[in-house]
């Protein structure tokens, strides 16, 4: 509840351009997804303002907060919306992130306990929110380098992660081409 509120807090307060003030309120969480989400939100702002230095300072820091996440879902997710947000402000940081999120997955431990017991059925859960993180970050790091996300769909080590990466990765490929499409029609 407190990450939710202080979440709109700093949107409204970088809606009302208080955005020193919503930097103050975005620092002040907890480390969690719900506080790299408000400082992305700010590179976002920043980013779109052409001030790339303020932006990429809150990238730095966010960076920080997303490796001291204790969950490795969190973390992960964390990982990955920095990558798809690190384009606006340093591209050189997209793979490095996406990386790392993937290390956080397999870091992962799948509960033995049976199907319809609540551990097994948390870990479902959050890996389906997960998975379509992960579909988002590839396609992104896709559509910069396809070749980059292509050699890291190697580093999972849980093979049934790998379809998530392969389908964002068609899906940026689908969008490249489109793309030359268009600019062939032309």
């Amino acid at each position: 509840l407190n990450g939710q509120f202080m979440k709109k807090f700093v949107k409204s307060a970088t809606a009302a351009k208080e955005l020193e003030i919503a930097e103050k309120a975005a620092f002040g969480m907890t480390a969690s997804l719900a506080k790299v989400e408000a400082v992305a939100s700010l590179i976002r702002h920043w980013s779109k303002a052409g001030e790339k230095v303020r932006a990429h300072s809150l990238l730095v820091e966010a960076i920080k907060v997303a490796d001291s996440v204790s969950d490795d879902f969190e973390k992960s997710k964390s990982l990955i919306l920095l990558s798809i947000i690190c384009g606006q402000v340093d591209e050189s940081k997209k793979t490095q992130l996406l990386l790392s999120s993937v290390r956080s997955l397999n870091n992962l431990d799948k509960p033995m306990a049976p199907r319809n017991q609540e551990p097994y059925q948390e870990y479902v859960r959050k890996l389906d929110q997960t998975c379509y993180q992960i579909i988002r970050g590839f396609k992104a790091l896709t559509l910069s380098d396809e070749d980059a996300a292509i050699a890291l769909v190697d580093q999972f080590h849980k093979s049934d992660l790998r379809p998530f990466a392969l389908i964002g990765i068609l899906s940026g490929l689908k969008e490249l081409l489109s793309k030359a499409e268009v600019r062939s029609a032309r």
